[in-house]
């Protein structure tokens, strides 16, 4: 109360309802907190305060305010309000929403200077925002940002495969073999993983990620080959995804 303008209690306040599943409220503060730039408090001048401070961050959690939870707001023109997004073209609306603010959060122009906050959950939800919308080399250029997470995450490499079998756009054939070789990558990986498991418990999360995500990746590389006029390794393919 002693300083309403102090940007980082506005922003850590909306984190806090957003951590808390309280869309609505985080709005609220993460943008008073932006808007409280170049107006706050003079002891937020010190170099300490100021460390403190992402703009990018705020705006990033704006974004995945829209991106989560179209199904529980609507965005509309005079603000944030607490209502269900309840067609595609609404729910498309929240993500433009998202759209904006994360690309606000990788470029947010301060003091002359362009300060680039990075994240990958930033870059996989703005690329996938684009391959939603059919901009299949746009979602690429987000996508390949996350070749360091593909160790933890490797279903990644399946969002990627798909991005480069799409990348002709309608104007061309895709980027087959680009695509071909994350759908292996990914198999590589996750046969290793199924092969571990020796009986499968479909109370698991994890072992229903595995195959799933093993079925749809022969699938996809099926689709490949049919591309590329391989039907023998099509069928093979398409095999082993039914047998996943």
């Amino acid at each position: 109360s002693h300083a309403p303008n102090y940007y980082s209690a506005l922003h850590l306040k909306g984190e806090y309802y957003y951590l808390t599943k309280e869309p609505v409220k985080a709005y609220k503060y993460l943008n008073e907190a932006l808007k409280s730039i170049g107006q706050q408090p003079d002891f937020t001048k010190e170099e300490f305060y100021k460390e403190t401070e992402s703009p990018g961050k705020t705006n990033m959690y704006l974004g995945n305010i829209f991106y989560y939870y179209f199904d529980k707001v609507k965005n509309k023109p005079n603000g944030l309000e607490d209502e269900i997004a309840e067609n595609d073209k609404e729910k498309m609306d929240n993500y433009k929403s998202a759209q904006k603010y994360y690309e606000k959060a990788l470029n947010y122009f301060s003091d002359n200077n362009i300060i680039n906050f990075q994240a990958s959950e930033l870059y996989y939800n703005l690329g996938r925002i684009h391959y939603l919308k059919g901009e299949y080399s746009f979602a690429l250029d987000y996508w390949l940002h996350l070749y360091d997470d593909f160790v933890r995450s490797p279903e990644l490499m399946l969002s990627l495969g798909n991005a480069f079998y799409n990348s002709g756009n309608g104007a061309g054939p895709g980027n087959y073999e680009a695509a071909k070789g994350e759908y292996l990558k990914l198999i590589s990986v996750l046969d290793y993983e199924a092969d571990k498991i020796k009986t499968v418990d479909l109370s698991k999360v994890s072992h229903i990620k595995i195959f799933q995500t093993l079925s749809s990746a022969y699938n996809n590389l099926g689709a490949v080959y049919q591309k590329t006029g391989e039907h023998i390794k099509r069928d093979i393919a398409y095999w082993k995804a039914i047998d996943y």
